[in-house]
């Protein structure tokens, strides 16, 4: 199998009278389509893959989000925290909705 775009191809030239010499032409091959078409197809699977690998971080994301918003804000209610002490509970809201809408914007427009 050649690698190369374009295979060579042998021609005898019966003309030459010490004997037989080998010219080298070029004709496009097959394979060189073949192997373009392998390039892309393995190009947009390592897109859907980086794609798949974003997403899966956004849900991680958004989870560990909630998981923090919730143990706040459980602490907020269970301990009668002052205000002060419940910002970080309201920091995690606007980066949770934040998230959600990076997500939204990227990945279904």
């Amino acid at each position: 199998m050649s690698i190369f775009p374009c295979e060579f191809v042998f021609h005898r030239i019966a003309e030459d009278p010490v004997g037989t010499r080998i010219v080298y032409s070029t004709r496009p091959s097959s394979r060189s389509y073949t192997q373009r078409d392998a390039h892309v197809y393995w190009l947009v699977v390592f897109i859907i893959i980086i794609i798949i690998i974003i997403r899966l971080l956004f849900e991680f994301a958004r989870f560990i989000c909630i998981t923090v918003f919730v143990i706040v804000n459980v602490l907020c209610w269970v301990r009668r925290l002052s205000v002060r002490a419940c910002i970080p509970s309201i920091i995690i809201i606007i980066i949770t909705v934040i998230a959600m809408c990076l997500q939204g914007i990227i990945f279904y427009c």
